[in-house]
């Protein structure tokens, strides 16, 4: 798993742009793979493109060679690394497909976590926004991870949310879309005190934004219980 060391006041987002995150904080911490850290300030916005052809890993692009926009990349959680090199002073951004081991320009010894954004098979990032460790992402940007007759009634049953899997939050609107509909989550799936969330409608139906932790495999798991009418859709995540 990815982690994030630490940061203050980090902003990263793209707008409507397909290729490019922008990310901005006061400062963030980097480490150099043997645990020695650093402080570093960041005074200039660093803005990364997945668009460029590169004969190597470069800053504030991918970090492999290859043509611009890879369709390699495509459908496929893109990580955002902070990446530093001490000699020049300089923080950079970096796009890897590994959340855990990105290939680091030459010069760049220290690194840190950021996030993750989806790109889709279009090659276009979606959009999202993330301050600090939460990320939004614009409603519909993916599909129903639940939807009616998905799942058996009164049956613990594991969904899969279309979060990174560096994150431990999920974040979706649930629509609850028949009166006499209950809906419990838990990170095991069983009765045996493990139920952390339960929602229950009366007589009308509604909408509301649920948090809800994931276990290891990125995994949830849910019990509807008595009326089969319950859709589920990711719209961001924490780390």
């Amino acid at each position: 798993m990815a982690f994030i060391f630490g940061y203050s006041n980090l902003v990263v987002s793209n707008g409507n742009t397909s290729n490019n995150v922008n990310m901005t904080a006061d400062w963030i911490v980097v480490d150099d793979g043997s645990g020695n850290t650093l402080r570093v300030p960041m005074t200039t916005a660093v803005i990364i493109d997945k668009n460029i052809a590169q004969i190597s890993t470069q800053p504030n692009y991918r970090d492999e060679a290859g043509a611009a926009n890879p369709s390699t990349w495509q459908s496929h959680w893109v990580h955002i690394w902070a990446i530093y090199n001490p000699v020049t002073n300089t923080i950079a951004g970096l796009f890897s497909l590994s959340a855990t081991a990105p290939t680091l320009p030459s010069g760049y010894t220290h690194k840190a976590y950021v996030g993750a954004v989806y790109n889709k098979s279009s090659g276009d990032f979606i959009s999202f926004f993330q301050r600090n460790n939460q990320a939004r992402c614009t409603y519909g940007s993916f599909a129903n991870f639940l939807t009616i007759g998905q799942i058996p009634l009164d049956t613990w049953t594991a969904l899969t949310p279309d979060i990174p899997r560096t994150a431990r939050i999920a974040i979706s609107y649930m629509a609850l879309l028949a009166s006499g509909v209950g809906v419990i989550f838990s990170m095991k799936g069983s009765d045996n005190g493990n139920a952390y969330y339960r929602y229950v409608i009366g007589a009308n139906s509604g909408l509301t934004e649920v948090l809800f932790p994931v276990n290891e495999s990125g995994n949830l798991y849910i019990k509807i219980i008595d009326v089969d009418n319950v859709h589920l859709q990711t719209t961001g995540w924490e780390f």
